[in-house]
C-alpha cells in the first residue's frame, strides 16, 4: 500500500511506472459495412478503429457480382495486451448499497511483476469504504493473476464512473465504465 503523498513508482531502486491509456470504448461490433465497392480484382480495403475490448474477433466478408459470381470470407484477429486489468462489478448500483468492485490482473509478461492497482470514482455516486486504501501493490506471476477488491457504499443516485488501473515498469493498463446507480 502506497502512503500519502507517495507517488507510484518512488522509493530506492524503484522503476518509473508505465502510464496507462484508459480503455473506453468497448463494443459488439467492430464495424458494420453493408456495401462496399471492390476493384478489378475483387479487392477492397477498409480502415476502421478496433473497439478496446481484448478478445478474438471474428471477421466476415461476402461478396456478389454479376451474375452468380459470388464469394465469402472470414477469419480471427485478437487483440490483446500483455498486462491486462478486467474491471469486475454489477450492472447498476441502487442508492445506499454496499457493493464489492474487483479489478482482475493478468500478466502475460515474462517475468513476475509488481502492480500497482488503484481505483477511481470520480464524482459523488460511489465512494470507497472507510479504511479502504485505494491503491495498493500485489505481485503477479508471469502467466499469473491476481485479484484486488475494495469495498465501495453508493451514496448518490446518477452516473457511477469506476476507473480501475494495473501499473508496472514494463506495461501498464487501466479500464473505465460506467454504471446507472438508482434511487433507494
Amino acid at each position: 500500500q502506497l502512503s500519502e503523498g507517495q507517488q507510484a513508482g518512488e522509493g530506492p531502486g524503484a522503476a518509473p511506472l508505465v502510464e496507462a491509456t484508459v480503455r473506453t470504448n468497448f463494443a459488439d461490433t467492430a464495424l458494420w459495412k453493408g456495401a462496399l465497392t471492390t476493384n478489378k480484382s475483387g479487392e477492397a480495403e477498409v480502415e476502421l478503429d478496433m473497439p478496446e475490448n481484448l478478445t478474438s474477433w471474428r471477421v466476415k466478408v461476402w461478396g456478389m457480382g454479376h451474375g452468380t459470381r459470388v464469394g465469402s470470407g472470414e477469419v480471427d484477429v485478437v487483440t490483446r495486451k500483455n498486462l491486462i486489468v478486467r474491471l469486475q462489478a454489477p450492472r447498476f448500483f441502487v442508492q445506499k448499497d454496499e457493493v464489492v468492485l474487483s479489478a482482475n490482473v493478468h500478466n502475460y509478461l515474462a517475468a513476475e511483476k509488481e502492480v500497482t492497482v488503484s481505483l477511481e470514482t470520480p464524482g459523488d455516486v460511489l465512494k470507497t469504504m472507510e479504511g479502504v486504501e485505494a491503491t495498493v501493490k500485489v505481485k503477479v506471476a508471469a502467466n499469473g493473476e491476481a485479484r484486488v477488491d475494495w469495498r465501495c457504499k453508493v451514496t448518490n443516485e446518477g452516473q457511477a464512473v469506476v476507473r480501475m488501473k494495473a501499473l508496472t515498469d514494463e506495461e501498464s493498463d487501466a479500464t473505465e465504465m460506467k454504471f446507472p446507480a438508482f434511487i433507494h
